[in-house]
């Protein structure tokens, strides 16, 4: 007797890449604001400082 399983749903391809793309930025925000508390009082650690906490 074939099983006749009802198709499982599934998120579509742009959510799923979204998804991604969402946890990729929260890691790499992660690791600025790591890299960043090190760094001396700068132009640069301004910058980051900004861009970390957009």
């Amino acid at each position: 007797m074939p099983s006749t399983a009802p198709p499982t749903a599934r998120y579509s391809l742009v959510a799923i890449a979204l998804h991604w793309l969402l946890a990729l930025g929260i890691v790499i925000c992660f690791c600025v604001g790591l890299y960043m508390s090190d760094l001396p009082f700068s132009l640069t650690r301004i910058k980051l400082f900004n861009w970390h906490k957009w």
